[in-house]
């Protein structure tokens, strides 16, 4: 085997060798991408829990204020006939 043969031959090994390193990182960059991703989606499946409990919570106290200003709102209109009738009485 002459010394350019061997020099060839130690090319296509450093190649084989480097490509099949690149290809093991890249697949274990991979991999661990998808557990973060995994996890990050996990995070934020919770926070979506969290944020539909907190906006039902939202929604029973809009209601609740709705409610109490409905009968506020009566109760002024009632409170405002009758000082028009006693004004009426009185003049």
């Amino acid at each position: 085997m002459t010394n350019e043969q061997l020099l060839d031959d130690l090319k296509q090994y450093v190649s084989t060798t480097v490509s099949q390193a690149t290809a093991d990182l890249k697949n274990e960059l991979k991999d661990e991408m998808n557990k973060r991703f995994d996890s990050m989606d996990k995070r934020l499946d919770r926070m979506d829990e969290r944020f539909d409990d907190i906006d039902g919570q939202l929604n029973e106290i809009q209601n609740a204020v709705g409610s109490e200003l409905v009968k506020n709102d009566t109760a002024i209109h009632d409170l405002d006939k009758r000082v028009r009738r006693l004004e009426a009485r009185a003049a």
